[in-house]
């Protein structure tokens, strides 16, 4: 994992770099909107490579590293069309994430040309025990020599063994969550490009902020549920097996927010505010932007790591070293001041809809923290940041 500062310069050089191509004309905002992914991906491989290019590499032969590059090529190739397959072809997915296909159909041309070379570098390289345990090409390679030796009793065993569980997980979580998050990619982008048509407005507008800073976030996660590569050591170790777990963080998400508001309406703040002066509005603008930007932040360290449900590295640096839960902090303190900004907001029925919501984040933390209390690196990392969100209380 990259440090907080080389994570956080890799997000602005991918948005610089994006935004300069989409206002020269290189490439349209409308169809390449997902290309900071895409630049991201390669700076953290770039620098994860640089980071270890004195370690002694042992090549595997060419002759089995040709053969084994050539399976894990059509195995992925066969991953990824699926997956291409059931967002073009899901009713769901065709009306809920038509721009995730379309960003899914360019990645399939470029796997088609560099996939091959991609697994051969890779294959000649040397790879520790883990790479090699938790390869999924490898897993379910063996599962279907099993089948096909009719081995039944031992596919069991297989099958139920947390190793296999979890890659059947993570390749749900990540089936549901990629168009979650790369559907606002496509959305902020679009946002960004028409406001930065109107620079006069775009600077100064607070919304137009807030925008790209989601747009960040979003970008974030998507590169999380999207790669995993040896190269880049963002291998999905294990998954959350708890089904309360799973319920209390796919209530924060579409499409099961939507039918959860319907019970308790998520607040939204509206109408005059409560101190009806410019110099108010300026300065709650300009802290619920530093709120967004601290969730931004956040989630740039994560890296990879940014995604729920699952243990890959933990980041213990940067706003990480001072509380184990900075993310949650800057988000409560968002919406707080996005909603509690105006008179409105003041009545029972919206004070409890935030309190209920804001527990349910809560409740999220404590959920990933049963979880991921399991593995040695979080427990050496609870035992030197003591703290969950408010340094010398909790």
């Amino acid at each position: 994992m990259l440090s907080p500062l080389k994570a956080v310069v890799g997000v602005l050089l991918a948005f610089a770099v994006s935004f300069f191509i989409f206002f020269s004309g290189a490439l349209q905002a409308q169809n390449y909107f997902f290309l900071p992914i895409f630049l991201l991906i390669a700076y953290h491989t770039l620098l994860m490579q640089w980071q270890v290019r004195h370690l002694s590499i042992t090549p595997h032969p060419w002759g089995l590293a040709l053969k084994k590059s050539l399976g894990k090529y059509l195995f992925w190739l066969g991953v990824i069309g699926a997956a291409y397959g059931i967002y073009t072809h899901h009713p769901f997915y065709v009306r809920f994430a038509p721009n995730t296909a379309t960003m899914l159909w360019v990645f399939l041309k470029l796997y088609a040309v560099l996939g091959l070379p991609y697994f051969l570098y890779v294959e000649m390289r040397r790879t520790g025990r883990f790479e090699w345990l938790n390869d999924p090409y490898l897993k379910v390679l063996s599962l279907t020599r099993l089948i096909i030796r009719r081995r039944w009793q031992s596919l069991r065993y297989r099958c139920l063994k947390s190793g296999y569980k979890s890659l059947l997980l993570s390749w749900l979580l990540r089936l549901h969550f990629l168009p979650v998050m790369v559907e606002q990619v496509y959305w902020g982008t679009s946002h960004s490009m028409n406001a930065l048509q109107q620079p006069a407005m775009a600077v100064t507008y607070v919304m137009f902020w807030v925008g790209v800073l989601f747009l960040v976030d979003s970008t974030n996660a998507s590169m999380g549920y999207f790669w995993e590569s040896t190269l880049t050591r963002t291998r999905f170790r294990a998954m959350d097996p708890y089904a309360f777990h799973w319920m209390v963080v796919l209530i924060c998400y579409m499409p099961f927010i939507s039918y959860a508001s319907n019970f308790i309406p998520f607040p939204k703040g509206d109408g005059a505010l409560i101190i009806p002066h410019a110099w108010f509005e300026v300065t709650v603008n300009v802290l619920t932007v530093a709120a967004l930007l601290g969730i931004v932040v956040c989630t740039s360290c994560l890296g990879f790591s940014y995604s729920n449900l699952c243990y890959k590295k933990i980041q213990t640096r940067g706003p990480y070293a001072v509380v184990r839960h900075p993310g949650t902090v800057f988000k409560i303190l968002f919406f707080f001041l996005t909603i509690f900004r105006f008179e409105f907001a003041y009545q029972w029925p919206i004070v409890a809809a935030y309190l209920f919501w804001m527990g349910v984040y809560i409740v999220r933390i404590l959920c990933e923290e049963r979880f991921l209390l399991h593995f040695k690196e979080y427990q050496d990392y609870v035992k030197v940041t003591r703290y969950r969100l408010l340094p010398g209380i909790w």
